[in-house]
C-alpha cells in the first residue's frame, strides 16, 4: 500500500513539474515583430555626428536680427529616407537665454548618403516665424522633431512648440522636407486645448481622437517623447 502511494506521489510530482516547465517555456518565448530593428553597431570615431556650431548664422524674423542658431545645443534628432538619401532633422538652441527651456530651438537639417557622414545645412529649415502660430512658438522655438511618411509621400512631423508658458505638440506637413506647412497643435479640439494631467488615463480617448492607423503610429513614436519632456 506505502508503495502504491509512492508511486502516486511520485507520478502528481513528474506532472506538477511539467506543467511548470511548460507554463515557464510559454511565458519566456519573445515575440519578435515583422519588422524587427535589432543589431545595431556604433560605428567607431565616428559620433557625434552633428555638434553645436557659432559660426552659422540666421536672421531671424521675429527678433530682425542674426542668430548663432545652433551655437548651443544640437539634440533630439529624427530621422528618415527622401531619394537615396537619409535625412536627419535636429533640435539647434542659440544662447540668448540663461538655461534649457529658456532659449530658442529652431530645427536643422542634414543629409547623408551613407547615414554616416552628414551635410548640414547652414541655416534651420523649421522655426518660430511671423505666421499664425507665432503665438504657441515664440520666443521657446520648435523643439523634438519625429517623422514619419505616407504611402503617397507624404512627410508627416510632430513636433513641440514651446512659448515658455506651455508645451503643446504640433502636426507639420511636407512633400520634400524644406517647405513645411504648419496646423497647429495635433489636439487642439481634444479636452479644449488643456494639458494632459492623467496621461494613462487619457489614451482610449487620444487614440479615438487621432482615429487613423498612420497617426496612432506616430503618436506612439512622438506622443510619448512629448509626455516626458523635462519642464
Amino acid at each position: 500500500m506505502r508503495n502504491k502511494l509512492y508511486l502516486i506521489e511520485l507520478l502528481v510530482t513528474l506532472l506538477l513539474v511539467g506543467c511548470q516547465n511548460t507554463s515557464k517555456k510559454e511565458t519566456t518565448d519573445v515575440y519578435v515583430p515583422s519588422f524587427p530593428l535589432v543589431e545595431f553597431v556604433r560605428p567607431a570615431n565616428v559620433n557625434p555626428i552633428i555638434t553645436p556650431d557659432s559660426a552659422t548664422c540666421f536672421y531671424c524674423p521675429l527678433t530682425e536680427d542674426s542668430v548663432a542658431w545652433e551655437s548651443n545645443d544640437t539634440f533630439n534628432p529624427a530621422a528618415t529616407t527622401y531619394g537615396d538619401k537619409v535625412v536627419v532633422f535636429y533640435r539647434a538652441e542659440d544662447r540668448l537665454g540663461k538655461g534649457i527651456g529658456q532659449r530658442t530651438s529652431r530645427l536643422g537639417y542634414a543629409e547623408s548618403e551613407d547615414g554616416i557622414h552628414f551635410k548640414r545645412e547652414r541655416y534651420p529649415v523649421f522655426y518660430p516665424a511671423d505666421d499664425c502660430q507665432k503665438d504657441l512658438e515664440w520666443p521657446g522655438g520648435c523643439e523634438d522633431p519625429r517623422i514619419a511618411v505616407t504611402e503617397d509621400g507624404l512627410y508627416v512631423m510632430l513636433y513641440t512648440q514651446w512659448n515658455q508658458k506651455l508645451p503643446r505638440l504640433a502636426v507639420a506637413t511636407s512633400k520634400d522636407l524644406r517647405t513645411w506647412t504648419k496646423y497647429g497643435p495635433a489636439f487642439a479640439k481634444a479636452y479644449d486645448d488643456k494639458p494632459f494631467v492623467r496621461v494613462q488615463e487619457n489614451l482610449p480617448e487620444l487614440h479615438n481622437v487621432i482615429g487613423s492607423t498612420f497617426f496612432q503610429h506616430i503618436f506612439q513614436v512622438g506622443f510619448n517623447r512629448y509626455l516626458f519632456k523635462r519642464r
